[in-house]
């Protein structure tokens, strides 16, 4: 299992359980993208989750190798299948930091502008508020939480975000940042000491061409955001009807 985010915990918990050995690679923390997403106390359910995927995993006899894995390296080591859960990979802007890997709030400086308000924005715009600084969610489109949230979180966030001061701006297509903030397609400043972007991401299948390429003997079998970018459940319906069929 190459990924210990929640489609590589689950899938390895499942594979475990129907008597596999099962080694999984992870350098970072466990439970991948679930990690900066409960940053907010308002995440508590995403936060058992994360708790309960990572005991489930920690209880099986599984394999868990705090490094990167290596595509070369695998495919020489005697595995018969490989799961690839590497996630999606975030899209970024020149020079601006990515939102999701601020993990101490009191690093940065206010005013903060966090670019794009879709789900990962709006958390990290929530989290920084708390923690006393100055935000300002900017959004390319119309509206924040524009695609296809979870309904209670699109219509609960954007009024909780006022109601902890942070300023929402729509229609702010942001066009590149200085020392004074960042500036809009249509002309607009707006005043930023720290400007972090979360504008999405895109799944990454990456590393099983590598090791397919590697080894094309050995089957690789892609899940969770890696295979599509999605939410969290589905990666984790999808990881289990995948590790199923082992």
């Amino acid at each position: 299992m190459v990924g210990g985010g929640p489609a590589g915990l689950r899938a390895a918990v499942v594979l475990a359980d129907r008597g596999h050995e099962v080694t999984l690679y992870e350098p970072q923390e466990l439970g991948g993208a679930l990690v900066p997403a409960t940053r907010s106390p308002y995440k508590q359910d995403l936060a058992g989750l994360r708790d309960h995927l990572v005991h489930q995993a920690q209880s099986r006899p599984i394999e868990i190798i705090a490094a990167r894995a290596d595509a070369i390296a695998l495919a020489g080591g005697g595995f018969d299948l490989v799961y690839v859960a590497t996630g999606a990979v975030p899209r970024t802007l020149p020079g601006i930091r990515l939102a999701q890997d601020i993990t101490d709030a009191t690093e940065i400086v206010s005013p903060v502008v966090v670019v794009g308000g879709g789900m990962t924005g709006a958390d990290t715009a929530l989290w920084l508020a708390d923690a006393g600084h100055v935000v300002t969610l900017a959004e390319a489109g119309e509206a924040i939480l524009g695609n296809r949230e979870v309904f209670t979180d699109a219509g609960a966030l954007p009024k909780i975000l006022a109601d902890k001061g942070v300023n929402i701006v729509t229609g702010a297509e942001v066009t590149g940042h200085d020392g004074d903030g960042v500036r809009t397609a249509d002309g607009r400043l707006i005043p930023a000491a720290t400007v972090l972007a979360a504008i999405g991401n895109d799944s990454d299948s990456g590393f099983a061409t590598a090791l397919r390429e590697a080894a094309p003997e050995l089957e690789v079998v892609t899940i969770g955001s890696a295979a599509r970018n999605g939410r969290v459940f589905d990666a984790l319906h999808g990881a289990f009807f995948e590790a199923r069929r082992a």
